[in-house]
């Protein structure tokens, strides 16, 4: 039984290893790294814009390292998930296990077999991709959900790096749009979406949505080609990493974490006005404006959790525009 263990664990780090992609991620690591060394190679450019350059290299790879530690993590923990599993059941000991798998012989034959098996892997025909939201992706996204500091402190550090990046962007009137849901709310986004000037989160956002900057200029070496593909809701509506959304129900919990129930959410009123949440949601916006258009664009929201809000959004963004689509009736009921 104890041999059973260790090559289950070995058939664990063998499944984890490639499902969550750590030799992909280690080149394009190298590949960010060769090209931040001919920047600093290239006699063309200015100092200056070689600085820029680099800084730019630099948070790039700091995700990049960021996210070879994550992958490494989880296929440790899934390589010793079935030994401790079999040991607290009673069939093999995990200290007996991890002493077979110490031996030299044991170590020389999983490489053997770990090598051969990634090869086998690679040598596999490729079927047709049917969902960008990998297990990698998962475990990042429930890993900056998992506590609100953690958003909190990201937003923090976005702001002493990258202050001077919203500097010349105005406070333009925002523009909420929600309804009830099936109300038709991201249709009208896709429509106001496709104006020139108008900024709005994008599914790429996801899941530091707190500290878009920061998050861009990290996962940048990272993006994936957006592939547009039908949303679950079967509506017809496509969706890719490009395709607009609004994510920042996240700042709204982060300030009014009472307001959250397990069955409902309170309805807000104008005494519920924060002037902390207020400023930081003003610059929020004025972030996903430099991100996506520069000077002169106007944040666009779509959110159906506006709905409990529409007294306090008018009290905080006076300025505001908020638009509530309505459907006929018999329709929204059919469409849910």
């Amino acid at each position: 039984m104890i041999v059973f263990s260790a090559a289950l664990a070995i058939a664990a780090f063998l499944v984890g290893f490639q499902a969550f992609g750590i030799v992909p991620t280690a080149a394009r690591i190298v590949t960010m790294a060769r090209a931040a060394g001919q920047v600093m190679s290239d006699k063309s450019l200015t100092d200056e814009v070689k600085e820029k350059e680099i800084q730019k290299a630099a948070l790039s790879m700091m995700g990049g390292a960021f996210s070879i530690f994550f992958r490494v993590a989880a296929t440790l923990l899934l390589t010793v998930l079935p030994v401790y599993l079999l040991s607290w059941i009673g069939l093999a000991p995990d200290e007996a296990v991890f002493g077979f798998l110490a031996r030299i012989d044991v170590i020389i034959g999983a490489t053997v077999i770990v090598g051969g098996g990634l090869w086998l892997w690679s040598r596999r025909p490729k079927p047709e991709a049917t969902s960008a939201y990998s297990a990698m992706d998962r475990m990042v996204h429930r890993l900056a959900f998992a506590a609100p500091f953690v958003q909190a402190t990201a937003a923090d550090v976005e702001d002493g790096v990258f202050g001077k990046d919203i500097e010349g962007i105005e406070n333009k009137p925002p523009i909420f749009i929600t309804s009830l849901p099936r109300a038709g709310t991201t249709i009208v986004l896709n429509a106001l979406h496709d104006l020139p000037g108008v900024a709005t989160h994008l599914y790429r956002d996801m899941p530091f949505v707190m500290a878009p900057l920061l998050w861009s200029r990290m996962s940048g070496g990272f993006q994936q080609n957006s592939e547009l593909r039908e949303r679950a809701h079967g509506d017809g509506i496509k969706v890719g990493f490009d395709s607009p959304e609004a994510f920042e129900e996240v700042i709204w919990r982060h300030f009014w974490p009472g307001h959250y129930h397990p069955d409902h959410i309170d309805l807000w009123t104008t005494a519920d006005k924060n002037a902390e949440a207020r400023d930081f949601l003003r610059k929020h916006f004025r972030k996903i404006v430099s991100l996506r258009t520069g000077p002169g664009g106007r944040y666009v929201s779509k959110n159906n959790g506006n709905i409990a809000r529409l007294d306090l959004l008018t009290d905080m963004f006076d300025d505001s525009r908020i638009i509530v689509p309505l459907r006929d009736p018999a329709e929204h009921a059919a469409s849910l």
